[in-house]
């Protein structure tokens, strides 16, 4: 059997199932305990670099496939994609898989893209090199601007599958599927440092004004982020407000054999079948800016973000 280092499974889909999905939201997922968007001052300058999220599950459809996805570049508006819907092509996405116990990384999944300019006809190629060593190619669904100027060319939904090793990719833009009240939670979190032991729980259920008992709010601002739907009326669970409602963010799904990440059971490692995972985004050490303005780097990678608990950095730090 094979366990996945995560949360308890809560919401679970398959691969084709997500990126069916996933242009409009992904459900059926097991998280990683939080999000991670802007988490901290250095990525508040480097969005290209931030990871928002981590999942990690099975394929509810194939239990012999695993399905990782990392979301990137938090906040993008749908009405200025051309410019934000763009995969750092200086950046490295990859993807590190632990399957001995010790909490280093043992196998990695590599993804690289080339150079993007919005405007430009046809997609940022990815390159996906795994585990195995092998390498492949697939095309990313990133809107381009066809030959009408007030036209936005949507690509076709594609998910690219690299026959010799059974790996599947998805990369694009897709809305923000995660969902939460930051203010409130920002309070919560407050009235817990200030009252241990006693936060205040009515922050949510009083949130912008919203009547709990059927979910309305009778001074809600249409222009501002949705609600989210009480889940209990009149169980005072009122629905509060959808910080990321509307934002779009760039996603990376990629399924593979569980075979591939599995370590190989020995009497040191008993743990094979325990596979962890965390998502890194890294850049080379030196970034140079040339005299046309290209970015071009030399060196020795180095990590920018790391997302694996974010529970620890949104809530302790």
């Amino acid at each position: 059997m094979l366990v996945l280092k995560s949360a308890p499974p809560t919401r679970r889909a398959s691969f084709l199932a997500v990126v069916a999905c996933v242009a409009l939201s992904l459900t059926g997922v097991m998280r990683l305990h939080a999000s991670d968007h802007i988490d901290g001052p250095q990525l508040a300058h480097d969005h290209a670099a931030d990871i928002n999220d981590m999942y990690f599950f099975l394929d509810s459809n194939d239990n012999s496939r695993v399905v990782m996805i990392m979301t990137i570049n938090p906040f993008a508006i749908s009405s200025e994609i051309i410019g934000q819907a763009l995969f750092d092509h200086n950046l490295r996405y990859r993807f590190e898989i632990e399957n001995t116990g010790d909490a280093r990384t043992d196998r990695f999944i590599d993804v690289r893209f080339t150079r993007g300019v919005g405007r430009e006809t046809g997609p940022q190629i990815a390159t996906v090199t795994l585990p195995t060593g092998q390498s492949f190619t697939a095309p990313t669904n990133i809107p381009t601007q066809g030959a009408d100027v007030s036209d936005i060319e949507p690509p076709a939904l594609t998910v690219t599958t690299h026959a010799a090793s059974g790996a599947r990719i998805f990369a694009g833009i897709t809305d923000d599927p995660f969902f939460l009240d930051n203010t409130a939670a920002n309070r919560f979190v407050l009235s817990s440092v200030t009252s241990p032991g006693n936060p205040d729980r009515a922050i949510f259920a009083n949130r912008a004004g919203f009547n709990a008992a059927d979910g309305s709010d009778p001074n809600a601002d249409t222009q501002g982020p949705a609600p989210l739907q009480a889940r209990n009326a009149g169980q005072n669970q009122g629905p509060g407000r959808d910080t990321y409602s509307g934002f779009n963010t760039l996603t990376i799904a990629i399924s593979v054999p569980a075979a591939m990440l599995r370590g190989v059971p020995t009497v040191a490692n008993l743990q094979a079948n325990l596979i962890g995972l965390h998502g890194v985004t890294q850049r080379q050490r030196f970034q140079i800016v040339q005299t046309n303005g290209q970015v071009v780097g030399s060196g020795p990678f180095v990590t920018v973000d790391r997302e694996g608990l974010p529970l620890v950095v949104n809530g302790l730090i």
